[in-house]
């Protein structure tokens, strides 16, 4: 079966694909939707108010704007982190500030002050640069919360690097949603509806960088909540428990001299045994049963390991086991 594999667990070579795939339709769920619509709704009614009360327009925009990146960096946090579901907005979010948009929102600031400064040629490259690494900033920031990574160079560049051509799909997305809209202006369209795709826009970006994190996490050196390889290991732990707990009956019925039934454990254990779990499982039932100092018991195992190694043709694992046969 192809594939990566954690001890005898197998993780699919297509994990990457489904994992971006799953990234971009994250704010699409039921929760996101719920989410967007209500915030969407509410800049719709602001942009009614009167041009000459401009301040009854920015406070509540300037509210929702951050309510929506408060939750974009929860997006993006849950989609790096391995999550499926989106995040549920919480009461948390209803205050103006949070460490990681107010961050990003001063750091652009900064740059802008810069490339202004600078000007010419030279103001275009420092933009052009920063415009490049804004998604590994963006991330690196909603990750680790790290300041000085987020606004380091050299460590974004690095982080850029680890993640791979993967980090080429952050600005093909961005640019595909600015060719889109730019068509959909020309379209007359409903402020609500105009709105509520920005903010859709604006999360999917948010966690197809988290989904390209999740992705790269080990280039990254980078520890999900969860993650396959975890998943994995977990489920062969359990899977090695459930085993010896077998032999511990087996032995129990060695100890107890019934000698014919000590096998019957182990092969129900066989019986139901993936193919990819035999070679270590057979390996360490032998192993096991040649540390019970009876040769009767040693016998009616291996017996009972040959029968299901030749009747499901592992013929290769017979030949090696072999040699653990009495």
């Amino acid at each position: 079966m192809p594939g990566d594999t954690l001890g005898s667990a197998v993780i699919p070579n297509n994990l990457p694909q489904k994992t971006i795939l799953r990234s971009l339709i994250l704010p699409f769920s039921p929760t996101s939707l719920i989410f967007v619509g209500l915030s969407a709704a509410l800049l719709a009614v602001t942009a009614l108010v009167p041009t000459e009360a401009a301040i009854l327009r920015i406070i509540p925009a300037f509210f929702l704007l951050s309510w929506l990146f408060k939750y974009a960096y929860l997006v993006l946090d849950d989609a790096a982190n391995g999550l499926t579901e989106a995040p549920v907005p919480s009461v948390d979010m209803l205050g103006p500030f949070a460490a990681r948009p107010v961050v990003q929102l001063l750091l652009c600031a900064a740059v802008y002050k810069i490339v202004t400064l600078i000007g010419g040629a030279s103001g275009i490259v420092v933009l052009v640069i920063y415009l490049a690494l804004l998604p590994a900033s963006i991330g690196v920031l909603g990750v680790t919360e790290d300041v000085v990574a987020a606004i380091n160079p050299l460590a974004l560049a690095r982080t850029v690097w680890a993640l791979g051509w993967y980090y080429l799909l952050i600005p093909s997305l961005i640019a595909s949603y600015a060719y889109a809209f730019s068509f959909l202006n020309r379209i007359p369209m409903w402020k609500v509806a105009q709105y509520a795709l920005l903010q859709l826009a604006v999360l999917s970006i948010f966690s197809l960088i988290g989904g390209v994190i999740f992705v790269r996490r080990k280039q990254l050196g980078f520890e999900p909540r969860s993650s396959p390889e975890m998943a994995a290991a977990a489920a062969e732990v359990d899977r090695i428990k459930r085993r010896s707990r077998a032999l511990d009956e087996a032995y129990g019925l060695v100890r107890a001299r019934e000698y014919r039934r000590a096998a019957d454990p182990l092969r129900q254990w066989l019986s139901g045994l993936n193919a990819e779990y035999v070679t270590v499982d057979v390996r360490a039932i032998m192993t096991q049963a040649a540390q019970w100092n009876s040769d009767r018991a040693l016998a009616e195992v291996s017996q009972c390991v040959v029968a299901y190694l030749v009747e499901s043709r592992c013929g290769a694992v017979a030949v090696g086991s072999s040699r653990l046969l009495p």
